[in-house]
Parts: structure tokens; C-alpha cells; sequence
């Protein structure tokens, strides 16, 4: 119906109201556009915050899952080398977390990677990612450790705690000693996941906006030979 009246207008050279109906037009498909991009933009903000949501409390329940592992194995460490310190020979100190070995698929994965990249700046995006990748690693290490318990540790229960020292009796075997040290560093690991988790929930109150890395320093001091 408009083009049917602009082509009569341009027929009536009446070049007025030719340029009020294209004026007409361009309003029109502007408002249109804006609209499209307006709720595009709702939309967008609508995932991003479900997304952020989801993230914050993914890492919230880590972190008290994690806090009271650590806690117990702390309190048991503790107590163990307490024990070794008056003399007596007890077998190694061991921790095996309730439930699978394993932890559940965490939720970085379960996102639709190809849209994160609309959802996050660009650093905070790679902070998150090398965060999970750094928790799976972590899990595995845990797993490694616990399959040690298993297969080399629980067997020795039935024998007398001497089974798990040398000869002298005050220094655990050699790969006793290791697999208490894999806890020791399991600790560590989680202490600082806890931390990077924690910068991370606060960079989440702006996920487009960059900002100061969250990744901790994972270099290791390199131990000169003498």
C-alpha cells in the first residue's frame, strides 16, 4: 500500500510527499532494527546472567565440598604426625573422599561453548576456562593418589605397621612417604583453586568488562644441583 502511493506521488511529481513517505520508510525499518536488536540484547543479558548464575554456584559448592575435605584431612595429618612424634610406628595416614573417586562433570562443560565467547570478555573467558581445566587436573591427581591407597596401602593393613617402614623403623618406605606427600600437595592445590574461585565470583558481577587475571602463579622454584 506504501509503495503503491509513493509510485503515485513520484507519477504527480508532488516531491513533498514523496519525501515524507521515504521518511516513513526509513523511520520504520529503524524502529524495526531497534526492536530486533533490543530484544536480541534481552535475550542475550537473559542467558548471560543464567550462565553467570550457574557459574557462581558451581564454584560455591566446590568450594564447600572442597573446605571440608581439606579440613578433615588437615585435622588427620595433624594428629598422625602428633602420634610420630612420640614414637609411635602407625600406618600412613589416609584419606578417601566419600561417594566416587571421581567428581561430577563439572559445568564449564555442559555450556554451549560456541555462544561463551557473547557471554564473557575475552580474558575473564580464558581465566575461566584454564580454571576448570585446572580442577579436572587436580581431580585426576586426587585419583592417582587414591588408587595408590587401594591397591598398595589398604593390603598392608592387615599387616603389622612395621610393613610400611624401613628397617630402622622411624622413616616411612619410600613410596608410603610419596603418597602422603600427593596429599600434602592435594591440600595446597585446593587451597589455591579456592582462592582463583574466589576472584573469579567477584569478576562475574561484570562478565564483559576485563580486568586483572585471577590466575595464580603456577611456576615452580627450579632446585639448583651443588
Amino acid at each position: 500500500m506504501l509503495l503503491r502511493r509513493i509510485t503515485e506521488h513520484v507519477k504527480a511529481q508532488n516531491w513533498f510527499a514523496v519525501g515524507i513517505d521515504f521518511l516513513i520508510v526509513v523511520v520504520g525499518v529503524y524502529i524495526g532494527v531497534w526492536i530486533g536488536n533490543y530484544q536480541e540484547r534481552k535475550t542475550l543479558q537473559a542467558k548471560q546472567a543464567q550462565v553467570v548464575e550457574t557459574l557462581r554456584l558451581d564454584m560455591q559448592h566446590i568450594n564447600s565440598m572442597d573446605t571440608a575435605f581439606t579440613k578433615l584431612i588437615g585435622q588427620g595429618l595433624n594428629a598422625w604426625e602428633k602420634e610420630r612424634a612420640k614414637g609411635k610406628m602407625l600406618p600412613p595416614f589416609y584419606y578417601r573422599v566419600p561417594g566416587s573417586d571421581m567428581p561430577p562433570q563439572n559445568t564449564w562443560k555442559s555450556l554451549p561453548q560456541d555462544q561463551l565467547t557473547d557471554l564473557f570478555a575475552p580474558d575473564l573467558l580464558f581465566d575461566l576456562g584454564f580454571y576448570y581445566s585446572e580442577l579436572d587436573g587436580v581431580a585426576r591427581k586426587y585419583l592417582r593418589y587414591v588408587i595408590f591407597v587401594e591397591d598398595e596401602l589398604l593390603p598392608g593393613m592387615e599387616e603389622e605397621p612395621g610393613y610400611f617402614y624401613r628397617q630402622d623403623g622411624q622413616q616411612l618406605k619410600p613410596k608410603f612417604k610419596t603418597n602422603m606427600d600427593r596429599l600434602r600437595d592435594w591440600l595446597d592445590e585446593n587451597e589455591r583453586l579456592r582462592k582463583w574461585s574466589a576472584c573469579l565470583v567477584v569478576r562475574l558481577e561484570t562478565p564483559m568488562k576485563s580486568g586483572n587475571s585471577c590466575i595464580p602463579n603456577l611456576t615452580v622454584p627450579v632446585v639448583e644441583a651443588h
